[in-house]
């Protein structure tokens, strides 16, 4: 088949208001402390019997997840369009 029997969709932005603003997402900030909690409390689980890969997944994805919302919220304020303050 070729590209011309399968159309592309066209995707429309919705209408933005430039005097409304999105709240600002900001990214749960844990300390070292607590990460470190939480990474024992994961080796105790694994130690006591626990699920390795399972624990070791979920420790993770926490870490990931807090990070790429860290670096997410920074490039919002790096890249924010001139003219919108929040």
């Amino acid at each position: 088949m070729s590209d011309d029997e399968h159309p592309v969709a066209e995707v429309s932005s919705p209408a933005v208001d430039p005097g409304v603003t999105a709240p600002e997402v900001t990214a749960p900030k844990t300390t070292a402390e607590q990460r470190e909690a939480r990474a024992e409390e994961t080796l105790r689980r694994i130690f006591a019997g626990g699920d390795l890969g399972a624990e070791a997944t979920a420790l993770s994805n926490d870490f990931t997840d807090e990070y790429t919302g860290r670096l997410r919220a920074g490039l919002r304020r790096m890249f924010r369009r001139p003219g919108r303050q929040r």
